[in-house]
C-alpha cells in the first residue's frame, strides 16, 4: 500500500511539473507579443527630410529590418539619430541599418532626427536674422510671429510663388516638429516683387510651439543648397543666464518747440521683427509718449542675446500730423539712416544716456 501511493505522488508530481513547465513557456511567449504568429502591418511617419525603407508587413516574432537615411538634398544639415516602433527604441545594426521584433500588433515607425547648425554656404546663402531662442505666445501678448530672414548670396531663387505667395523653390522644415511643428512654419515669402529673388522671410507661430531644441533648415530647391540654425524653444528670461535690468537715459534739452508741442516719442524696439519675449512690458516694444521735460528715462528687462534700437519721433504739425523719425545724435554713433540707433549693453543694471 505504501509503495502504490509513493508511487501515486510521484505521478502526480510529474504531471504538475509537466503542466507547470507548458504553462511558463506560452507565457513567456505571450510576454514577447508573437504567440499568434499573424501578419500586421509596418507602416512609417512620413517626412521629406529622410528615407525608409523597410516591409509593408510580416509576422509577429520576425525581426524586421529598415535601412533609414537623410534624405540627399539635407545630407550636409542633417543626420539621424534614432528610429523608434511604436515609442520602442529599434536596434542600430550600423549603416543606417535598424532592426526591432514584430510584435502582435501594427507598428508605425517614427525617425528622429537631429539638425547639423550651417550659417552660410560658399556662394553666399546665409542668415540675415536668425535667433537662438523663440518663446512660446503668452496669454497676455499680441505678437503671434515670430520672423526668420535670409539672403541667397550670389545665387538668386525663382520668383515662382504658390497660392499663398510662398517661394515655391524654397522650403523650410523643422528637425524636431513636437517643439516647432511644421504647421507652425510659413513658407518662405520674397521681398520685394521679382522673378529672381535675392532675399526672402518666413515666420513661425509662436502659438504652436513648444519648449524643447530643434534645428530649422531652409532648402533652395533650385541650387541644391540649405543654411540651418539651431533654435531652443524657451519662456522668455530663462534662455542664456537670463535677463538685465538696465535703461536709457535720454536728453532732449536740443530738441525744438515744434517736436514737443505734441508729445515726442521715444521708441524702443528689437531689430529684424525679433519678437522673442514680446510679452513683457508694452513700452518695451512700442513707443514711450513722453512729456515736455528734456530727459527721459526708459528702463526695462533686456535680453542679451537680441538686438535693441532707439529712434526719436515727433508729431508733425497741422490738422492729422504724422509722426516723423528725427536724427538721433550726440551720445550714439552709426546706426541705419541716423534714425535708429544700436542699443548695447555689456552687464547687468547697466545705463545707457543718449544726447537728442
Amino acid at each position: 500500500m505504501r509503495k502504490f501511493l509513493a508511487m501515486l505522488v510521484a505521478v502526480v508530481s510529474v504531471v504538475l511539473s509537466a503542466a507547470f513547465v507548458s504553462a511558463c513557456g506560452a507565457g513567456g511567449k505571450n510576454s514577447e507579443g508573437d504567440a499568434s504568429g499573424a501578419t500586421h502591418s509596418v507602416t512609417v511617419r512620413e517626412s521629406d527630410l529622410y528615407d525608409v525603407s523597410v516591409v509593408g508587413e510580416a509576422k509577429a516574432g520576425e525581426t524586421v529590418r529598415a535601412e533609414v537615411s537623410v534624405d540627399a538634398r539635407f545630407g550636409n544639415v542633417a543626420r539621424v539619430s534614432a528610429v523608434y516602433a511604436n515609442g520602442s527604441a529599434c536596434t542600430s545594426e550600423g549603416n543606417g541599418r535598424y532592426a526591432f521584433v514584430m510584435p502582435d500588433g501594427d507598428v508605425t515607425l517614427t525617425v528622429k532626427t537631429e539638425g547639423v547648425e550651417v550659417k552660410e554656404t560658399d556662394n553666399g546663402m546665409t542668415w540675415i536674422n536668425c535667433p537662438a531662442y523663440v518663446s512660446p505666445m503668452a496669454e497676455n501678448e499680441t505678437a503671434r510671429y515670430q520672423r526668420f530672414d535670409m539672403d541667397f548670396g550670389t545665387e538668386t531663387v525663382t520668383g515662382r510663388t504658390d497660392e499663398n505667395g510662398c517661394l515655391t523653390a524654397v522650403g523650410v522644415y523643422s528637425t524636431d516638429e513636437s517643439v516647432i511643428p511644421s504647421s507652425a512654419i510659413a513658407g518662405a515669402i520674397a521681398y520685394g516683387d521679382a522673378s529672381a529673388v535675392k532675399t526672402a522671410y518666413f515666420d513661425v507661430d509662436r502659438s504652436q510651439i513648444r519648449e524643447g531644441p530643434t534645428t530649422l533648415i531652409v532648402l533652395d530647391d533650385d541650387s541644391d543648397r540649405a543654411v540651418s540654425i539651431n533654435v531652443t524653444v524657451a519662456p522668455f528670461g530663462q534662455a542664456n543666464g537670463g535677463l538685465w535690468d538696465v535703461s536709457v537715459s535720454v536728453d532732449a534739452g536740443e530738441v525744438g518747440a515744434e517736436a514737443k508741442d505734441g508729445g515726442y516719442r521715444l521708441v524702443l524696439t528689437q531689430t529684424s521683427y525679433y519678437v522673442y519675449g514680446c510679452g513683457y512690458e508694452e513700452e518695451q516694444w512700442e513707443s514711450v509718449v513722453c512729456p515736455s521735460d528734456s530727459i527721459q528715462t526708459i528702463s526695462f528687462k533686456y535680453d542679451p542675446t537680441a538686438l535693441y534700437t532707439l529712434s526719436f519721433r515727433y508729431l508733425s504739425a497741422g490738422e492729422g500730423g504724422e509722426y516723423v523719425n528725427m536724427p538721433i545724435g550726440g551720445g550714439v554713433s552709426g546706426g541705419i539712416g541716423n534714425y535708429e540707433y544700436p542699443v548695447a549693453f555689456s552687464e547687468n543694471n547697466g545705463v545707457l544716456e543718449i544726447e537728442i
